[in-house]
């Protein structure tokens, strides 16, 4: 995988993630939310940092 191909690939499992966070689920729980958001803060990061390459 190249690297427009990872950034592709990492802005397509934000989306979902946030579709995810959008349509409400039952089962999460606050701990679960931090972590999801601690997550795409985590893939937003890496995003940025492989953008600037």
């Amino acid at each position: 995988m190249n690297q427009q191909e990872h950034i592709e690939y990492l802005k397509s499992q934000m989306e979902q993630t946030q579709r995810w966070m959008e349509n409400g689920s039952e089962l999460r729980s606050e701990h679960i939310i931090t972590m999801i958001i601690r997550g795409m803060i985590e893939t937003e990061n890496q995003i940025e940092n492989l953008e600037k390459v």
